[in-house]
């Protein structure tokens, strides 16, 4: 396999931690972090792409019998909707094919 080196800034605190790394294992800094990055990486993926669940508004989702009696009584007020084409208030709301 191909290897690309890759130039890492990495803060103080990291540089640290490889650094006591190095000491207390047999691994130099830069094959510790190799191996940091083959067993975690993949972890992290997984964790940072999906998307956090969160709801667009605070209020809380109707219940599930809520939901059905509304759209229940939408469906009987759509029945009526035709009928009210020729109403002066009913034509802002009706748009044409």
């Amino acid at each position: 396999m191909r290897t690309m080196p890759r130039s890492i800034r990495l803060d103080k605190r990291l540089r640290s931690l490889l650094a006591e790394g190095a000491r207390r294992t047999p691994f130099n800094q830069r094959e510790l972090l190799r191996r940091t990055l083959r067993i975690h990486l993949r972890e992290i993926i997984q964790r940072e792409a999906t998307p956090p669940e969160a709801r667009v508004t605070n209020i809380d989702p109707w219940p599930r019998c809520c939901l059905a009696k509304a759209y229940r009584r939408a469906d009987r007020a759509g029945a009526f909707l035709p009928c009210l084409r020729g109403f002066p208030g009913a034509a802002s709301h009706h748009v044409e094919a």
